[in-house]
């Protein structure tokens, strides 16, 4: 796999640090590989789909340094990628949502939402590309005003249904790392259900077993570039907000080629996380054996 073929292919969260030049420093060294920056504005917790993320803007000179990062991204040619993904927005959260963004004059190139919310979103911004959230549950009936459908799940398994959705007239982005249960009919809910679920798969899986389906490798992607006819027609989504810079280069430098999951795995068994972040995946880690889930991968679909 060739740096080449993944030019402009990534999007990635934004992981606002307390010395803006953290981000800066992200940004130069991978802009080249980066398609968007997803980030949410500091309007409030409705708007969060992370607890984590109100910690980013406790600080009084919080939201200029976002600012000051979302003008730098533009700069270096990478869109900005608003986030309003987030359940039970009124009318309201969503007329402030587009209020906020054009008083502070950033506005995004990209927003990502529920299906209830693209409609209104369209015709405040009819030039952006709206994209179809990984947290919507329905993917059989689509508006027509999204541009682009977020997948991921049972998606990074079946090129029919990823070739459906494209044939449907959408752009197409794989969520490569989220580790989200297969079986999880949603909508995204909070860690004690993911654990139920969970539980319940290991009624008839072992954790190797889950893990092996559920994960990405950078191996699998490889595999999925090289096999899938259409794969020049995707982009890539990773889980990395809020999980920090050193996360955001680590996955990154692992979906690029720059290291395998042998080497990463076998150096330290945290690096699981890194291809399936779900804790309710990740605290089985234990338990996983390696060799065991590197046959079952090589003989899964991608």
């Amino acid at each position: 796999m060739s740096e080449k073929s993944l030019s402009k292919k990534f999007s990635i969260g934004l992981n606002l640090t307390p010395d803006e030049n953290d981000n800066r420093k992200l940004l130069e060294d991978y802009h080249q590989y980066l398609s968007s920056l997803y980030f949410s504005f500091p309007m409030g917790m409705q708007y969060y789909s992370r607890l984590g993320i109100k910690d980013e803007f406790q600080d009084e000179d919080s939201a200029q340094r976002l600012f000051n990062v979302l003008t730098y991204a533009k700069e270096l040619g990478v869109r900005r990628e608003l986030a309003l993904n987030t359940y039970h927005l009124s009318d309201l959260d969503i007329d402030y949502a587009i209020e906020f963004t054009k008083k502070f004059g950033i506005i995004p190139e990209e927003i990502v939402c529920l299906k209830e919310y693209g409609e209104k979103i369209r015709k405040a911004f009819p030039d952006c590309e709206l994209k179809y959230s990984f947290n919507n549950t329905d993917y059989q009936d689509i508006p027509k005003c999204f541009d682009t459908v977020v997948v991921g799940k049972r998606y990074l398994r079946s090129k029919e249904m990823r070739h459906q959705l494209l044939a449907s007239g959408y752009n197409l982005v794989l969520l490569l790392n989220n580790g989200c249960s297969f079986t999880c009919p949603g909508p995204c809910r909070n860690g004690t259900e993911c654990r139920k679920i969970v539980a319940q798969q290991l009624l008839t899986s072992t954790p190797s077993e889950l893990y092996a389906l559920e994960s990405f490798f950078p191996e699998e992607l490889t595999r999925l570039l090289e096999t899938d006819s259409c794969s020049d027609q995707y982009r890539f989504k990773l889980n990395t907000r809020p999980l920090g810079l050193t996360y955001t280069r680590r996955v990154l430098e692992a979906y690029l080629g720059h290291f395998s999951s042998d080497e990463l795995i076998e150096a330290s068994p945290q690096s699981y996380g890194l291809f399936g972040a779900a804790a309710s995946l990740f605290s089985l880690a234990k338990q996983f054996d390696f060799q065991e889930i590197k046959k079952i991968k090589s003989e899964l679909p991608v």
